[in-house]
């Protein structure tokens, strides 16, 4: 009686088919755990509600770099530069290697910072616009690739101008980003019936001379509008600005860095992760 066998598989080749799914299993679950982590990643840039509190507790503009440093903001803008002081601090306190700048009439103070800026973190992108606010090179810089997480309007201070920059850098903001702007104090005029635009903080003296700060009503109306007839779902925050030199000591801020002609407060504004 005849009996028939089939192909007879060598112990190593067992051995060697076991590797092959041992590896691909291995492959999946690395993989798996490096898209957990990216997510994890993602999920740590503070929210709306965790940024209003930590703004709530330091109410200076300056604080805006702690939203890189410790909120996971990745790309910033600043429109309207002048020396480059306040950007210098954005990037060396909040560690930000990717800050563009953008300002029609740069002075030599401004380039000599980038240049101390682009040496002590040669990897970083610092590049300076010389373009106006709506021009079309300053626009194409702020909706590259990646999107920007913060963008600070300090350019245009009049109703007009104010007014026409809103919605066009809104929309190149991230999803959960914020957007800013200096300038937002009046004399006591009346607030519009928007999210967060009631009560409007004062205008009060210079710091440096004296006298009370110019009127900025028209910031003000500017930014209200916009929210009342484009961004209605959005609330408005502002900070105060009632610091002294210590308030920024004790986090190892520059005070020279921070101090302006004024105290005047800026507006922000915080972008849904789900927006229209």
């Amino acid at each position: 009686m005849s009996k028939s066998f089939g192909k007879r598989r060598r112990p190593w080749e067992g051995m060697a088919a076991l590797s092959g799914f041992l590896v691909v299993v291995v492959i999946f679950v690395l993989y798996g755990e490096k898209r957990s982590l990216e997510n994890v990643d993602n999920d740590r840039k503070w929210n709306e509600v965790k940024i209003v509190e930590f703004m709530r507790a330091n109410p200076q503009r300056a604080y805006f770099s702690r939203l890189f440093r410790d909120g996971n903001f990745q790309v910033g803008v600043e429109v309207g530069v002048a020396g480059g002081r306040f950007a210098e601090h954005m990037i060396s306190d909040g560690r930000i290697k990717d800050y563009r700048m953008i300002e029609p009439f740069p002075l030599k103070e401004l380039e000599k910072r980038i240049l101390n800026i682009q040496t002590n973190q040669p990897n970083g992108n610092f590049p300076l616009i010389k373009a106006k606010s709506l021009d079309k090179e300053a626009l194409h810089a702020v909706e590259k690739e990646p999107k920007p997480d913060f963008i600070y309007l300090d350019g245009a201070h009049d109703y007009e101008n104010v007014r026409l920059e809103l919605e066009p850098y809104y929309q190149r903001l991230a999803l959960g980003g914020v957007l800013a702007g200096h300038d937002y104090c009046d004399y006591g005029e009346k607030p519009l019936n928007c999210k967060g635009c009631d009560p409007v903080p004062p205008c009060v003296n210079y710091t440096t001379i004296q006298g009370r700060a110019k009127n900025q009503h028209g910031v003000v109306r500017a930014v209200q509008e916009w929210l009342l007839e484009q961004q209605p779902q959005l609330t408005l925050y502002h900070t105060m600005e009632n610091f002294s030199p210590a308030t920024f000591a004790r986090d190892n801020m520059n005070y020279n860095l921070i101090l302006t002609k004024t105290r005047n407060p800026s507006w922000f504004v915080v972008k849904p992760l789900s927006s229209p």
